[in-house]
This record gives C-alpha cells, sequence and structure tokens, in this order.
C-alpha cells in the first residue's frame, strides 16, 4: 500500500495528501546504478545514484522526516502542482515531475477496457511507468538517471553540474590558446560546453607550465584542430568540445591495432 502526494505552488500548504493506492512502483527496477559523474553516459537500465543522500545539504520536503499521511486534501489547481512523490511501505519515495507534456486539461477520453467506456472532460496528470527519481531511506540514496530533470525537485542538487557563468567563460577563452572563428563567439558557447569548461578550469589549476604545454600538445595531436599563430582554431560547438575533450584527456590510442579513439564516458578504475 502506498500514498500519493502532489507539491503545490501554495506557500501555506505546500504538500497535499491526493489518495491512498496499491504500490505503484518497484525499487527492483534499479538493477544497476553508479555514482554520479557528469563524465559518466548511462547504458540501458543503468541509473546514477548518491549515497548519503540526507546529509549532502540537499533539501526535499519528505526527505528527513516522518512519513506524514495527514496533509490536506482538497481541490488543486493540476497547474500548480509541480511534482508527484509516491511513498510506499518498502520505505521508497518515487518521484515524478509533473511537466506540460505530462498534463491533460478539459480532456475526453475513451476508454477500451472491457466495454467501451466514454470519459467525460476532465483535467489529469500522467503517471510514467518509470519514476525521475527514487529515494531509498534504508539506503539513504537517491536514484535518477537525468539530473537537469530533477533538480526543481531537491534544493542544491544544481551544484553537480554547475556551468560556467559568462564571466568565466571570458577568462578562460582568454587563458587559453584558442581563437573564436566566424559567428562563433562566447554568447555561442552552450550549456554542454560551458559545463566541460568549468571541469576544464578546474584541471587547468593544478597543472603546472610544463604540464599545461603537454596537454595542448597532446590536444593538437589528436583533436584535428586547425591552428593560427600557435592557438586553435574554434568554430563552432563540436570544436569547442573537441578542444576540452583534450583538457580532459579523452582521447588515447588501442595499444593493439593503434587506433585512435575518443571517449564518451568516464569511469575512473580503482589504484592498483
Amino acid at each position: 500500500m502506498g500514498v500519493i502526494f502532489a507539491k503545490v505552488k501554495d506557500k501555506d500548504e505546500p504538500i497535499r495528501r491526493l489518495l491512498y493506492c496499491d504500490d505503484l512502483y518497484n525499487i527492483g527496477m534499479v538493477m544497476s546504478s553508479i555514482d554520479y559523474s557528469t563524465d559518466v553516459l548511462l547504458e540501458d537500465n543503468q541509473w546514477f545514484k548518491i549515497g548519503d543522500f540526507s546529509n549532502k545539504g540537499y533539501t526535499n520536503h519528505f526527505i528527513g522526516i516522518p512519513v506524514d499521511t495527514t496533509y490536506p486534501v482538497g481541490k488543486i489547481d493540476i497547474n500548480k502542482v509541480q511534482y508527484i512523490c509516491t511513498y510506499q511501505e518498502t520505505g521508497c519515495y518515487f518521484y515524478q515531475r509533473v511537466i506540460k507534456s505530462r498534463i491533460l486539461t478539459n480532456t475526453k477520453l475513451l476508454s477500451l477496457k472491457d466495454d467501451a467506456t466514454l470519459i467525460e472532460k476532465q483535467d489529469y496528470i500522467v503517471l510514467t511507468d518509470e519514476p525521475d527519481a527514487i529515494y531509498c531511506q534504508s539506503k539513504d540514496t537517491l536514484y535518477f538517471k537525468d539530473i537537469a530533470r530533477i533538480t526543481p525537485i531537491f534544493g542544491g542538487l544544481e551544484k553537480l553540474f554547475k556551468e560556467a557563468t559568462r564571466e568565466e567563460v571570458t577568462t578562460f577563452v582568454d587563458s587559453v590558446p584558442v581563437e573564436l572563428n566566424g559567428k562563433y563567439d562566447i554568447e555561442h558557447i552552450g550549456k554542454l560546453n560551458r559545463q566541460r569548461i568549468t571541469k576544464a578550469m578546474t584541471i587547468l589549476e593544478k597543472l603546472n607550465q610544463d604540464d599545461r604545454e603537454k596537454i595542448f600538445t597532446y590536444t593538437n595531436d589528436y583533436s584535428g584542430l586547425s591552428q593560427n599563430c600557435g592557438k586553435f582554431v574554434i568554430s563552432n560547438e563540436e570544436e569547442m568540445k573537441a578542444f576540452l575533450f583534450g583538457i580532459d584527456q579523452r582521447y588515447y590510442t588501442t595499444p593493439i591495432g593503434n587506433e585512435r579513439r575518443v571517449a564518451n564516458s568516464i569511469i575512473a578504475l580503482p589504484e592498483k
């Protein structure tokens, strides 16, 4: 047995209890998980996880407090629902963002279960087969697949994939041997590359001058970028990514066959 709550835009009563129901989800759907990293691309059926979650300063209305089934009930404006949280007796919370594509307003439906039935116009929230996030209380672990989707649910989570600000991007471009070409300028550097720039800045801060030069020589050997007066010429987002991948040492050559490759996903291995 579970209970479904809604988080709504209401300062006085932000949490509403909707109804009791049979379990909607099963924690067993998390068959494989890996610690969250911006460097990792998930495999099929794999989830990210953040352990010791309740002690890391992230905020949510349900985590860290006993389940309260006395939250008020009543009519809710469907357009004010921010997310649904389903608590189940396994001690797990299942979260789903309520975005526009998951809302049907003033909709008439035709049900074909058993006899055909016409359902009069109502407002609906579409519940997905897979939640956006799962918090397992016994393990104090949050599971998810898309961190950007769940940042509005958990305060502070956005810090894990920080984008470089315009000022930081400007400082970075001025401090590395790059030349932005044509119409490609600071304003055209997108979200993913701004995240990569944040990491690249951290990497370069730790390097001495000799290692910085080695990084840029390595980038020149692999990236395929053209140069002008010792600077990498960058004209688009793909070329910026290629440059940043060099700083992150994403390029390598296989020991058998000498095939040159690039790693789109990185998992650090333990030291021997």
